[in-house]
């Protein structure tokens, strides 16, 4: 199957993804939130430096570790920081986003020091994909392979944040399966993922993706043997249209179900069979 057949093409659904929007919001926004992604990312370092170094990762040692102060440490990652990566996953993938444990100001800042350090290997990931146009398992293959690599290279900072995957690759494999896949089972192989590569062993990015691929590629089978919604919608009208036992009350039935379903592809703002204003 290839990644540009669906309405919005794949490969668009990948640039446009919460965690793409997050990030380019903070990068390419107002003065003061470009100022507040540079904050971000000096605790982000700081945490790192601490967590490949072997050291406890405590709000004290994060603080001590950039020279800041605790009060900005909250602005950054507390439960109420402004521009919080999971805050905005809590509104887009509250499933996903319920994965993360986020009790702590340290365990968000992990999670977002992960997606950090790990964004240029998701954006090498993403060229390689719009130049190759490689089908869905291949596509899903190499997530795993450079995520496998990632782990394996930043075993300190995995194991600090609990060996959590970048929210940002579950998103990912998430667009990627198309729904033959849950957020938690998502979140649940990557982490196998992560687990594996960070644990210690040197196990190869290869070694890691064999230990998952039959699960991968029957999720990617299913999801190509999964009918189509278009044809699928044109078959059941024909079918309704071409049934001469249908009684006066089942195609008025049937009218009404078009007609609610008409109006929701009109307006997707409004959940269909909404009461008109």
């Amino acid at each position: 199957m290839n990644l540009e057949r669906g309405v919005m093409g794949t490969i668009a659904r990948l640039r446009g993804s919460t965690a793409s929007r997050w990030r380019e919001e903070l990068l390419l926004g107002t003065l003061k939130e470009r100022g507040h992604w540079q904050t971000k990312v000096h605790h982000y370092r700081a945490f790192r430096s601490l967590a490949e170094a072997g050291h406890v990762t405590t709000k004290e040692s994060v603080v001590e570790a950039a020279d800041s102060a605790m009060s900005t440490l909250y602005t950054v990652a507390g439960p109420s920081a402004r521009h919080s990566l999971l805050s905005r996953f809590e509104r887009s993938h509250p499933q996903l986003a319920g994965c993360y444990p986020q009790s702590w100001a340290t365990s968000r800042l992990a999670h977002e020091t992960v997606m950090w350090r790990f964004w240029p290997h998701r954006e090498t990931w993403l060229r390689r994909l719009e130049g190759a146009r490689r089908d869905r398992t291949a596509a899903a293959e190499r997530l795993i392979l450079v995520l496998a690599d990632f782990a394996g290279t930043n075993g300190g900072l995995m194991r600090a944040a609990e060996l959590t995957p970048p929210i940002c690759a579950v998103e990912d494999l998430l667009v990627l399966l198309e729904g033959r896949i849950t957020p938690p089972e998502a979140f649940a192989l990557l982490r196998r993922v992560v687990a594996t590569a960070a644990g210690g062993l040197h196990v190869s990015p290869e070694v890691v993706l064999g230990e998952i691929q039959r699960e991968l590629s029957e999720r990617v089978a299913a999801l190509e043997e999964a009918p189509r919604p278009l044809p699928t919608l044109a078959e059941a009208v024909a079918g309704v249209l071409a049934d001469p036992h249908l009684d006066g009350d089942e195609l008025l039935a049937a009218v009404d179900l078009l007609r609610v379903a008409g109006e929701a592809l009109c307006d997707p703002s409004e959940p269909p069979g909404s009461p008109a204003p």
